[in-house]
């Protein structure tokens, strides 16, 4: 689970909490002794909007019933254009939960959003993800036909002083954005240990901020204890 503070003032992405599933039910476990947690509770962080209380660390009840609210009904007419919005119209039959870190589940204003955690998953896989910073970036002085569908190239930049898992996302030599910085980590070790293709796949939003998605597919290369050994773990 991420949150970022709707406020103007700070755009960063703070990972506060997990969803796991233990057999047919769903917990949400707070990350409360993360760097993560500590960034979002200084810049406004008060738990899950009416639900889920920071003063537990673990939550257990009706978890997954709530937070698949923020998902349109299967039974709505643009359903299914909300799964190809989201790379998934060849999987209808997809679960809530999958559903909810496949597309973010976002709300407008609330700032939460969802991510799978792909360090687990087994390849391959194939998943969208927001280019970030693309506006403040060269991506801005490209037309948006010459971006679209086009390849782009992941660039490792450990000198970065903000965070050296940082990774630069070109198209040639033009720099149009950063990796999230949630899932730097991953694509760094996938770099060494995985096979990847990745390209604009979408661009949304008004032209004065445009919200830029790249389609990654991964592929394995070495064994899953290399690249667990990669991430550290």
């Amino acid at each position: 689970m991420i949150w970022q503070s709707p406020y103007a003032g700070e755009r960063t992405k703070f990972h506060v909490g997990d969803l796991i599933r233990a057999g047919s039910q769903v917990a949400l476990y707070y990350n409360r002794n993360s760097a993560d947690w500590i960034g979002a509770v200084q810049n406004g962080f008060n738990g899950y909007p009416a639900a889920f209380p920071v003063t537990s660390v673990v939550h257990h009840d009706n978890v997954l019933e709530i937070i698949r609210r923020r998902l349109p009904p299967r039974n709505r007419s643009d359903f299914g254009a909300f799964l190809y919005k989201n790379g998934l119209s060849n999987n209808p039959m997809i679960s809530d939960l999958a559903l909810i870190g496949y597309s973010g589940a976002r709300l407008p204003g609330d700032g939460f959003s969802f991510e799978i955690d792909y360090s687990i998953e087994e390849m391959p896989f194939e998943f969208l993800f927001e280019v970030s910073g693309f506006r403040y970036y060269s991506g801005m002085n490209i037309p948006v036909e010459a971006v679209l569908d086009r390849q782009v190239l992941f660039q490792p930049e450990p000198s970065n002083a903000h965070d050296p898992n940082a990774i630069m996302i070109k198209i040639g030599d033009a720099l149009i954005g950063y990796v999230p910085r949630s899932h730097a980590p991953w694509i760094n070790a996938w770099l060494q240990f995985a096979r990847l293709g990745a390209w604009v796949a979408k661009i949304e939003g008004p032209p004065s901020r445009p919200l830029v998605y790249v389609y990654l597919a991964v592929a394995r290369q070495l064994t899953h204890q290399s690249i667990s050994h990669a991430l550290g773990r």
